[in-house]
């Protein structure tokens, strides 16, 4: 691996984190979602992993680790690999709204296989009643997000093209 990839790698991870402790504040309401999609859209699917993995990590130091820190783990790469399945279909801004909203609908859901696998389907169950109505907020908010944003798409990964950061084999 060269330098500017490295670089590249911890860059975007960086953005990823500041993006996420900037907003916060505010329950559920983030633009991780959002940029994991342009990464996945704009690099190769490599590069895409190793992202949201140090910015999965990033979170764990800085949060401490917990079931929630455990699933980024899973959660992020699986938004990768969706988009990526979903590339073409992904230029419908509606279909991408849609997209990006059920995965934030879904976020605690499936952050909550880590709470079954740690202390049980009671457990499980407790933990993604307890975050329906933050489920709610956060499949909201991606949908507006990417409804709104999603004409940047196109620009922003042209405009990372452009500039020559990530030439670089998969």
């Amino acid at each position: 691996m060269n330098i500017r990839k490295i670089v590249n790698h911890g860059l975007l991870a960086a953005v990823l984190f500041v993006v996420q402790i900037v907003l916060a504040p505010l329950p559920n309401i983030e633009l991780v979602s959002f940029l994991v999609i342009i990464y996945a859209l704009s690099l190769p699917l490599s590069s895409s992993l190793i992202i949201v993995t140090i910015f999965s990590l990033l979170q764990g130091m800085y949060w401490g680790f917990d079931t929630w820190t455990i699933a980024y783990l899973y959660l992020w790469p699986l938004l990768v690999l969706i988009t990526r399945g979903l590339k073409t279909q992904l230029k419908d801004p509606v279909f991408a709204a849609f997209i990006s909203g059920l995965f934030g609908l879904l976020f605690g859901s499936l952050t909550g296989l880590t709470t079954l696998v740690m202390f049980g389907y009671n457990a499980m169950v407790a933990y993604i009643l307890n975050g329906l109505l933050f489920d709610a907020i956060h499949g909201f908010a991606n949908f507006m997000i990417m409804l709104v944003l999603h004409q940047y798409i196109p620009k922003v990964i042209l405009l990372i093209q452009k500039s020559g950061g990530f030439n670089y084999e998969t």
